[in-house]
């Protein structure tokens, strides 16, 4: 089976990139498989005329029994799908919660033209549709007509450490707080910033955040609400972390990872966070399972006084924090294993490419 991912391919761009990457990674590892990504970024005039007159690009892509798109809001994606459909190459959409109601508010007018021609066109002759869980799909089913008969289920994996958790934490009563990934408005920082005035205000928890992730404009604006809220003993920033040894060293010194998302898919950061024994504290917007109920982490809402009342309760409750841990790792390990899911991938692109639909991953 040989796949081409279309999509941005930077790192620095958040969870589709990664999610690429990994399963680059993992399917090409695999035998009788191979796996390529194109990236969107890099498409220019050059490139495009290519697509549209030369038979050297058509062998190209003939030589792949499957094009997935993991981009949405971009004219090369539907010059691309035009493309693979007139050469008879079966193309899939990933949304990436692209299509979740947070994300269409912003630029409104432009999505919804951008949509009536992507279901009128694209994704009437799409062989798929991937939704990461079912509370995405249930969110977005009613934009497309199309995406009731063709969507499957399949969430995002991980790789998962076979190598013993080493927390390496402060022994003090200390809350050390991590949100890691990119730094935008859906994200919710601005709620954890607004939190942390009232922790300077009453000076009763010993409590810090760190904030890791790529530069953007969104981080400008943070950065200076910090500074003008005096909060630089309580908040700092880091520069976003990708090798391995890294994340081992940022999650092992990391006793909670927050996530107050207005607006999640399926986060790979939380995800990793698990994965390395760091219970969570997320929304309810995170679309993931309630961690309260399996002893991995808490619940949040969107509101900094109710934040703050929550983080008090999370400090002087006394719980066994290792054996928490412990639950998260495992909770990733069952749940997240990127060996399984990569597996899982491949027979459902078989099933694509040959029309025969048997798997449980179908709705």
């Amino acid at each position: 089976m040989n796949i081409l991912f279309v999509g941005k391919e930077r790192l620095q761009f958040g969870g589709p990139s990664l999610v690429m990457s990994n399963f680059k990674k993992k399917i090409n590892d695999m035998k009788f498989n191979k796996l390529e990504i194109m990236d969107v970024d890099k498409f220019d005039f050059k490139l495009i005329f290519q697509i549209l007159f030369f038979k050297k690009f058509d062998n190209y892509l003939l030589k792949f029994d499957l094009v997935h798109f993991h981009e949405l809001w971009s004219p090369y994606v539907i010059l691309f799908a035009h493309k693979s459909q007139r050469l008879g190459i079966p193309y899939i959409f990933t949304f990436h919660g692209v299509l979740n109601k947070w994300s269409l508010k912003k630029n409104n007018l432009l999505k919804i033209f951008f949509l009536i021609i992507f279901s009128k066109y694209i994704f009437k002759i799409s062989h798929a549709f991937h939704f990461l869980n079912k509370k995405e799909f249930d969110e977005v089913k009613t934009l497309s007509k199309y995406f009731s008969d063709k969507s499957f289920i399949l969430k995002n994996g991980i790789e998962i450490e076979s190598k013993d958790i080493k927390k390496n934490l402060n022994k003090k009563k200390i809350i050390d707080l991590l949100y890691f990934g990119r730094i935008h408005p859906k994200k919710g920082i601005i709620d954890l910033i607004n939190m942390f005035k009232i922790i300077k205000k009453k000076n009763k928890f010993n409590i810090n955040l760190k904030i890791v992730g790529p530069k953007t404009e969104y981080k400008k604006y943070l950065i200076s609400k910090i500074k003008e809220y005096e909060l630089g003993d309580y908040i700092t920033f880091n520069d976003p972390v990708y090798e391995l040894n890294d994340k081992i060293n940022l999650f092992n010194r990391s006793k909670y990872f927050i996530l107050p998302s207005y607006d999640e898919a399926d986060s790979m950061a939380l995800k990793e966070a698990l994965s390395y024994g760091v219970p969570i504290i997320i929304t309810k917007d995170c679309k993931f399972e309630d961690p309260e109920e399996f002893n991995i982490g808490y619940t949040i809402e969107h509101d900094h006084n109710k934040i703050y009342e929550k983080i008090k309760i999370i400090f002087e409750k006394e719980i066994n924090y290792n054996e928490m841990s412990n639950k998260c790792h495992e909770f990733a390990k069952n749940n997240f294993d990127l060996n399984i899911i990569s597996k899982n991938y491949i027979e459902l692109t078989k099933e694509i490419v040959s029309g025969a639909k048997y798997s449980d991953n179908w709705l």
